[in-house]
C-alpha cells in the first residue's frame, strides 16, 4: 500500500484525547495533522493530563512552531 499526503492545511484540527491508551491514539490524529500544516488544539482525558503535556515538550523540543500544538 502507499500512501500519499499533500500539503494542503485547511485550519485548525481538533484532537479529543480519550483515557485509554492516550499518547498512542493522540498520536494518530495529532502526527497526520502536523504533517500537512494544521494547527492541533489537543483536549487530553482528564485521567491522563500530563501525557498530552509530555507530547506538547517533545513537540516543542523537535523543533514545532509555538502555538502549532
Amino acid at each position: 500500500r502507499v500512501g500519499l499526503a499533500r500539503r494542503f492545511p485547511i485550519g485548525i484540527v481538533l484532537a479529543i484525547a480519550p483515557f485509554n491508551f492516550p499518547l498512542n491514539l493522540v498520536l494518530h490524529k495529532v502526527a497526520p495533522a502536523l504533517a500537512v500544516g494544521n494547527s492541533v488544539v489537543l483536549k487530553p482525558a482528564p485521567q491522563t493530563p500530563l501525557t498530552s503535556q509530555l507530547l506538547q515538550q517533545l513537540f516543542r523540543d523537535a523543533g514545532l512552531p509555538e502555538g502549532a500544538l
